[in-house]
């Protein structure tokens, strides 16, 4: 029955440790993508000056560091520190901290501006609360190779984390699947259609694919219908292993369909990178059993150097080399003598033959699974000898770099696991009952200060994807600017000429997702334009001076209507706001 559990409701710590690494590319790749945007989204000089998201944010329990100072340069050390604990959480150092500190980072730069957080970033979010509660740095990290592994730890464990996380992404699918509720889903077959019809989201391929109903017809049911029945499979306790893989690769097709088609940001790849925890530990299983067979490597060093211990360990553990033994020189003579005459590490190969200095190195390299490709380019002769340069650096200078061995792992506590299953165990409900209340029609809704926990949390979401329905209206935006001259310029465009007709490229005017995100949100959150026309203002008039200073603008949503059958209402224009720019000398409004 343990094992049953085991299967159906853990993971495989190997597995998390890929989750892992793909956490920390993915917060690493977001904040490269969101420097670009550094000033505009994140300073009191962009779109969104504190002093006006204080104003308008609907809760006082959403809570930003990013708020602590408006310029770019106290932004840009709260980016460095969340790319610094990325890095940590990537290579597993002090991975819970670093888990913690970079959900927390996320949370609050999510909070900074809600104009430009895209379904990928609460998916994120939601994903780096819960893995708080898993052993991400369990195997393939510095923690592992730092403190080792206890002699009783399998390779896959099931605890209130594994539960909760799992449970969390099946919940977002059902919830989404329950909210698709317009016969465009579940009988008429054209929600695709309509999808895809979103010119300021369709790729290239998307607009292909409108040519064939018949497909779009079929796949919007098999989106349908994989979004019901694929979390119920992904927990079936017959033949798990065979039908979770299924049912994980079917969700990757999706996402990578996705992807190819929406310019929905990174969302394909988060989504994909979520259901590796589901994988079975059967890919794992053959893996290291071809992996065995190789020969045995023995690794020999120092034992009165603690650099050189965690550097063995970081070795073995990150070339994931499959038989290896670690030992001190000390142990045998004959090679302590070889390791005390040429001050370095003996490493001995399956043949027997000892190796010192780089070309230990290079026989770890052609040992690993991983790094065997780069096995010949290591042996090169100049790579060789900047090789053994850098080894005869670090063998001069690690008694001083690191002269204590690591300790172990200090003895879990009786209390605590209860403690937090409890915890989780709880907070799993809350999600539950949160995600209930958001669907259609709710028979109850969670007072405010119950709601104030997942505001506090982020652990507010809404699963919605094209629910009930893709959207219908599709549009471009066109700001006229009145220039101190006469003249009349669209600031949208980098002030060229304004045009009114329909752009060859709708998603090319937009600079990135989270502009589109933003641009698109506008006509639905005016309370926003006020802060945007000031943005505009000070970025035009900083450049512009004399004749050419902007004087008033206008935002303008050019609105247009997806009908069935390939047709479209025409155009229509909806002014969203006009503004006068004499107030805005540069300078935001203060926080108060």
């Amino acid at each position: 029955m343990r094992a049953r559990l085991q299967e159906v409701f853990g993971a495989d710590l190997r597995w998390l440790a890929v989750f892992r690494i793909g956490l920390g590319v993915t917060i690493l790749g977001d904040l490269v993508q969101r420097l670009t945007d550094l000033t505009a989204h994140y300073t009191d000089f962009g779109v969104l000056p504190r002093a006006d998201l204080l104003q308008l944010s609907p809760s006082r329990w959403l809570i930003s560091l990013h708020l602590i100072s408006g310029v770019w340069q106290v932004q840009a050390l709260l980016f460095g520190a969340a790319a610094v604990c990325a890095i940590a959480l990537l290579v597993g150092y002090r991975t819970r901290l670093a888990t913690f500190a970079s959900w927390l980072l996320f949370c609050s730069l999510n909070t900074r501006n809600p104009m430009v957080v895209l379904g990928a970033d609460v998916l994120l979010r939601v994903v780096l609360f819960w893995s708080l509660f898993l052993p991400l740095g369990a195997r393939y990290s510095v923690d592992r190779a730092w403190r080792g592994t206890p002699a009783s730890e399998g390779p896959r464990l099931v605890s209130a984390g594994t539960v909760a996380y799992l449970l969390q992404i099946a919940l977002m699918y059902w919830i989404t699947a329950l909210r698709k509720s317009d016969p465009e889903w579940r009988s008429a077959g054209t929600a695709l259609y309509y999808a895809l019809s979103l010119d300021h989201l369709t790729t290239p391929l998307g607009h292909a694919l409108l040519q064939f109903p018949g497909l779009l017809t079929g796949l919007t049911h098999g989106v349908f219908w994989l979004e019901v029945l694929g979390p119920l499979l992904l927990f079936c306790p017959v033949r798990t292993a065979t039908i979770r893989t299924a049912v994980v690769l079917a969700f990757v097709a999706l996402h990578a369909g996705i992807g190819a088609t929406l310019r929905v940001g990174y969302f394909p790849w988060i989504s994909a990178l979520a259901m590796v925890v589901f994988l079975p530990s059967s890919f794992w299983d053959r893996w290291s059993a071809r992996a065995g067979e190789g020969a045995l490597v023995k690794i020999y060093y120092d034992g009165a150097c603690g650099v050189c211990a965690r550097g063995v360990r970081l070795l073995t553990t990150f070339f994931l080399l499959p038989r290896v033994e670690v030992l001190t020189a000390q142990s045998e003579p004959a090679v302590e003598h070889v390791m005390r005459t040429r001050n370095s590490w003996v490493v001995v190969d399956g043949q027997g033959a000892r190796h010192v200095g780089f070309g230990g190195f290079t026989v770890l390299v052609a040992a690993s699974p991983l790094l065997r490709p780069l096995a010949r380019l290591f042996a090169t002769s100049w790579a060789s000898s900047l090789g053994e340069r850098v080894y005869a650096f670090v063998a001069r200078h690690r008694a001083s770099a690191c002269p204590l061995e690591p300790g172990p792992a200090p003895p879990p506590s009786r209390r605590g696991p209860a403690l937090v299953g409890l915890l989780v165990a709880s907070l799993l409900v809350y999600v539950v009952v949160w995600n209930v209340t958001a669907l259609p029609s709710p028979w109850f809704r969670l007072p405010e200060p119950v709601r104030s926990v997942a505001y506090l949390l982020r652990l507010d979401q809404t699963w919605a994807m094209f629910a009930p329905s893709p959207l219908k209206d599709d549009g471009w935006h066109v700001i006229p600017g009145r220039l101190a001259d006469g003249a009349v310029v669209d600031l949208f465009r980098g002030g060229a000429a304004v045009r009114w007709d329909r752009p060859e490229s709708v998603a090319a005017l937009y600079p990135n997702t989270r502009w589109r995100r933003y641009m698109m949100l506008l006509p639905s959150h005016l309370e926003y334009a006020p802060a945007y026309a000031r943005y505009l203002c000070r970025r035009w008039n900083r450049q512009h001076l004399g004749p050419r200073r902007l004087e008033t603008l206008e935002i303008v949503f050019v609105r247009e209507r997806t009908l069935p059958d390939f047709r479209r209402e025409d155009p229509r224009r909806q002014p969203l706001l006009q503004h006068a720019c004499a107030a805005d000398a540069g300078t935001p409004p203060a926080v108060r």
